[in-house]
């Protein structure tokens, strides 16, 4: 697969959208342990990755079917791009689940 542009844009974009996906789920952490500092570290961090799990996962399944779309409808000049978005989705929303939290 040929790396162009598109698909420089495509790992910048899903750098930052990773990125504000950790950055909601670090804001919701510390929102829980201002409001509730006699609870339990790990009580609070799963209450803030349940809180966020959901619109985190629609989020991804959102972008995922477009880029879906755009991989099998977009054309050639498009597959590297969309590939490259579907990769990146499916690591950036299992690193925001799972790696965030223990942060």
């Amino acid at each position: 697969m040929e790396f162009d542009l598109a698909v420089l844009a495509a790992i910048l974009t899903v750098d930052g959208d990773s990125a504000n996906d950790k950055h909601v789920v670090f804001d919701r952490v510390r929102e829980l342990f201002r409001a509730s500092r006699k609870d339990d570290r790990e009580g609070i961090i799963n209450r803030a990755i349940n809180s966020t799990l959901s619109p985190t996962i629609m989020t991804s399944l959102t972008t995922m079917r477009t880029c879906v779309a755009l991989y099998f409808w977009g054309g050639t000049a498009l597959q590297g791009f969309a590939f490259a978005l579907i990769v990146g989705n499916v690591v950036g929303t299992r690193s925001t689940i799972f790696f965030g939290s223990p942060l």
